[in-house]
């Protein structure tokens, strides 16, 4: 019979684990027979649904493959249908204009200019177990600051005794706060003046980028100490979008571009944003002639694995979400621009597919990559302009509004742009009861036209009941929790961590209640 294997099953299953899920899904469309081969063995199974749930195996855990494949389902399940199952409150006392950061599960404030609290995220479904440490009495006063646990690293802007300006980029260990022992160079000094004093830091595997006030952007190899790329413009924003490419914003009268730069070929002399060289320019659509100061803002969280060993998996690092936001000034009002919901994949596709070895500035217009490459939407009231940890992975989380209605809920929009799930969901009919967003069009006096997209994407609205009145300021999300950022009558910071720790037996006794 056409199909039917002649080799040994136990061959065949070795075969089949060499290759990846979209093999595999391609092996089970051949015939009946490969399909039930496919679907009998567990740990072909695992590797379909890690892609599913936007997951890598992490290679380490004690755990054998059915309890991985059954955690996993679990865990899946728990964020498709938002799901919480443990709700609990850090409380770091410091002043409401504080520094914190999110990233890799761990939740991180300053408590004064010397000290820095950690708190990791537990899960329990996950093998991850709560822990608190703190870093006091450091040698330098922390500006602000980046952190990647699965590096073990801890980047500190300092900032001069006098509070003028930061003086040196510091590479610390997160878990002892001593100099890095794989950085050559501890200390990574700027050769440039500096301008201002806010700070954009993000770190992607070997290098570092900081961009100082919106005005100057360096990207150092951390561990050689090797500047890369220096660049000085006005409106920077950045975002790694590889190991070789990072994204900026670039403006021409009516024309916003983002443009993909190969910043291990750049040059560290000082470049003016206009005369860099890259690789392609993604224009955004054309913007109306009355528009005025126009800007953009980017927010993305490329997967950082947790440090804990135990986990069975991580979240992928294949892909993430790339949220740009454009502000403008029509002639009407002052516009907050609907959100363009970007994963990076769109973006490496149209990289990849162009030619090698040439110097040619490529361009490629909006319609040819935007509309179906993407998904533009209303701009949430509960958007925040604080500095948040909004975006993870391809996840996306906002709130709704930013003070609680008069039930004392809280609504949060969350969203998922996973293209295997979605694709899935558009196939099978909405998956762990996710509504699957396909079309989307968009009217802004900032455009020209209307703004039609098409990418498709899981959402789903929750409301989470609130034991105050306090007003909400933002909400982050990591690949255990949903942390809400309140702010109390003495300007303390809270951070209510909202986290599914465990598969929810008891979900009629928690004080989480969440709707469609």
């Amino acid at each position: 019979m056409p199909g039917v294997p002649t080799l040994p099953i136990e061959l065949i299953i070795q075969i089949l684990n060499i290759l990846d899920y979209k093999g595999l899904l391609k092996c089970r469309q051949i015939c009946k027979q490969w399909d039930l081969l496919i679907q009998g063995d567990t740990s072909l199974i695992y590797k379909v649904h890690l892609a599913v749930n936007g997951m890598e195996d992490s290679n380490s855990s004690s755990m054998n493959v059915v309890e991985r494949l059954r955690t996993l389902k679990e865990h899946g399940d728990d964020w498709g249908k938002l799901r919480f199952t443990q709700d609990e409150i850090v409380d770091m006392n410091t002043p409401a204009n504080c520094v914190w950061e999110l990233q890799g599960g761990v939740l991180t404030q300053a408590r004064d200019e010397r000290t820095l609290v950690f708190t990791q995220i537990p899960s329990q479904l996950r093998h991850i177990q709560k822990r608190t440490w703190t870093l006091d009495n450091l040698d330098v006063v922390v500006a602000d600051y980046c952190i990647d646990p699965s590096q073990d690293l801890l980047v500190i802007a300092g900032e001069r005794a006098d509070g003028s300006a930061p003086a040196n980029i510091h590479l610390r260990t997160l878990s002892s706060g001593d100099t890095h022992p794989r950085a050559s160079n501890v200390i990574l000094a700027y050769g440039h003046d500096y301008i201002g004093h806010s700070h954009n830091i993000r770190i992607s595997g070997d290098h570092v980028a900081i961009c100082w006030s919106g005005k100057l952007l360096s990207i150092w190899n951390w561990k050689s100490g090797v500047l890369q790329m220096a660049l000085k413009g006005h409106h920077l924003t950045f975002a790694f979008l590889s190991d070789d490419h990072v994204l900026i914003p670039r403006y021409h009268e009516t024309r916003v571009d983002l443009i993909a730069i190969n910043f291990r070929l750049a040059s560290s002399t000082l470049t003016a944003v206009d005369d860099i060289e890259y690789d392609c320019a993604f224009g955004l659509p054309p913007v109306n002639p009355h528009s005025q100061d126009i800007n953009v803002s980017m927010r993305y969280g490329p997967a950082v694995p947790n440090a804990s060993r135990l986990a069975p998996f991580h979240i992928s690092q294949e892909d993430f979400l790339l949220v740009v936001y454009l502000t403008g000034v029509t002639s009407r009002w002052r516009v907050g621009l609907d959100r363009f919901m970007i994963p990076a994949s769109t973006l490496l596709r149209h990289l990849e597919a162009l030619p090698s070895h040439t110097d040619d500035r490529f361009r490629i217009d909006w319609d040819e990559w935007g509309p179906t490459g993407c998904q533009v939407s209303p701009l949430c009231p509960g958007y925040s302009n604080i500095w948040i940890r909004n975006v993870y992975g391809t996840r996306f989380v906002e709130l709704e509004d930013k003070n609680t209605d008069e039930s004392g809920c809280i609504r949060l929009f969350f969203a998922d742009f996973n293209q295997v799930a979605a694709r899935k969901g558009t196939v099978e009919g909405q998956p762990l009861q996710t509504a699957v967003h396909i079309t989307e069009a968009v009217s802004s006096d900032l455009f020209q036209g209307p703004v039609t997209t098409s990418l498709p994407f899981r959402s789903r609205t929750c409301t989470l009941s609130s034991k105050t009145e306090e007003r909400y300021e933002g909400v982050m999300v990591s690949e255990d929790a949903i942390v809400l950022v309140r702010y109390t009558a003495s300007s303390t910071t809270l951070f209510p961590v909202f986290s599914r720790t465990d598969v929810c037996h008891h979900s009629e006794t928690s004080e989480l209640n969440s709707v469609s």
